[in-house]
């Protein structure tokens, strides 16, 4: 299941078990402007800034690190996704990993993976019409109150258990950067060898998967079977799909 998911999203298996050691934004900056043959001063002129501001971005101590709007450019120059640059998540290639940021809208793809709300499923057989979501670069901050989409991707939900929250025959944006428990709320995780999305919340010994929808129980994973479960994002919007028969 977890090759399933990692070859999905873009990131490593090791990733997802919170075992990676991949590099830094600085070593990876480095690394794609090596690959490219650019220079430190060739770099700094595509972005507009100085050689010395360039030099920043590279440096392991006291460095500064771009913001979203400047590693776009630098990722635009290099010729990698924003994604791999920050996180070092999908392929250092411009516009893998799910997610391509143009200059006027992000298109978001559509992987043929799909999570339960309820039992829990790994399924391809959710709508293959569905394949590239573009946004305007105008509207990503009401929809995620950040215009760095760095991480983000798509899943289908097909189950009515997350009901309200999460409507049935939903596509679900999830932040893969919060592959962790970071407190409670909506994550997409595997336990076992189900893909699941579910409320989590930390009691003592334990962490209890809720559904939103009361038709379905509550379960708890224990102490003793923490190393099954592998939290691979957090919810963060919905959009709905009505689909009507004619």
């Amino acid at each position: 299941m977890l090759d399933v998911i990692s070859e999905s999203f873009g990131v490593t298996k090791a990733w997802i078990e919170g075992e990676d050691t991949d590099a830094t934004i600085h070593q990876r900056i480095k690394q794609a402007r090596t690959a490219k043959g650019m220079t430190l001063e060739q770099v700094g002129a595509a972005v507009g800034v100085s050689t010395q501001a360039a030099q920043q971005w590279e440096k392991e101590e006291n460095a500064t690190a771009p913001r979203a709007g400047r590693l776009r450019e630098i990722a635009k120059a290099l010729g990698v996704s924003p994604e791999w640059l920050q996180f070092g998540i999908g392929d250092n290639d411009e516009g893998q990993g799910g997610l391509i940021a143009h200059d006027d809208i992000t298109s978001f793809d559509l992987y043929d993976i799909k999570a339960s709300c309820g039992a829990g499923v790994i399924n391809s057989e959710f709508p293959d019409f569905v394949r590239r979501i573009d946004i305007p670069n105008t509207h990503l901050y009401t929809l995620f109150g950040t215009d760095n989409m760095a991480g983000m991707q798509i899943i289908g939900i097909d189950t009515d258990s997350m009901e309200p929250t999460i409507p049935r025959r939903s596509l679900v944006f999830i932040d893969i950067r919060v592959n962790y428990f970071e407190g409670d709320g909506v994550y997409a995780f595997v336990l076992g060898d189900e893909l699941y999305v579910k409320r989590l919340q930390r009691l003592p010994g334990i962490i209890r998967a809720h559904s939103d929808n009361k038709k379905y129980d509550s379960f708890d994973i224990p102490k003793e079977d923490m190393d099954k479960l592998h939290i691979i994002a957090r919810f963060q919007s919905v959009l709905p799909l009505h689909f009507i028969d004619v």
